[in-house]
């Protein structure tokens, strides 16, 4: 009678059932690994080998050419661009050609509507001051710029200098451009404000390689012979 009644308990039931349960899937994990199993086939993906050093060197991309596209090679140019690339290994040639081109633009703009505050960032102080002075004459006269950027034919690299520190970069501009100066009345003084003229100048950059400011400003302008 006392098993009868351990029987009918119904959470002893439910103990059983789970215990009964939890044995027959350790069975069904454990039980069939009586014999040993079979090894497993060797992996067919080879590994390559690392690079050694050489191999390594041999991948590396060769030493950029600054002159390359600028120059002729083993030329003066060429040569004092190595210099100036070794002295300030920043110096990129492409990127200060690019620079140029937008140096020439926004000064030639500034100085047309006087804007004095931009061209002191972008000139050196010697011709800074002759381009202040002209402005003020303007100013002074009443006279008024008319001018239009139309832009740039040709920017090309023509010299360079490096002199200890300093470095000087002459490039030869052709641009386009609509420019006059009218009187107090708004008669042409100079120019002409309904054609497109072809200007060709030299422009020369200069930069202390080693200095505190890193941008280049424009040291000498002179038109082509």
């Amino acid at each position: 009678m006392r098993c009868m009644a351990f029987l009918s308990d119904p959470i002893t039931i439910i103990f059983f059932a789970i215990f009964a349960f939890a044995g027959f899937r350790l069975y069904q994990v454990l039980g069939h690994r009586s014999t040993p199993e079979k090894p497993q086939p060797p992996s067919t993906i080879k590994t390559a080998p690392l690079p050694g050093d050489l191999e390594l060197k041999a991948n590396e991309p060769a030493p950029r050419k600054i002159w390359e596209g600028f120059a002729p090679q083993d030329s003066t140019l060429a040569k004092t661009l190595i210099a100036m690339g070794e002295a300030d290994h920043s110096f990129d040639t492409s990127d200060f050609i690019r620079g140029a081109r937008s140096a020439h633009e926004r000064i030639m703009e500034s100085f047309a509507k006087g804007d004095v505050k931009t061209l002191s960032l972008l000139l050196t102080q010697k011709t800074f001051a002759a381009f202040e002075k002209e402005i003020s004459r303007r100013a002074s006269q009443g006279e008024v710029a008319a001018f239009k950027f139309v832009g740039i034919k040709e920017s090309k690299l023509v010299e360079a200098a490096l002199n200890g520190n300093m470095a000087q970069l002459r490039v030869h501009f052709v641009t386009e451009l609509i420019s006059a100066v009218k009187d107090v009345k708004g008669r042409i003084i100079s120019g002409d404000d309904k054609r497109i003229a072809e200007v060709k100048e030299f422009w020369t950059f200069e930069r202390d390689l080693k200095g505190s400011e890193a941008g280049w400003r424009l040291a000498e302008t002179h038109d082509e012979d």
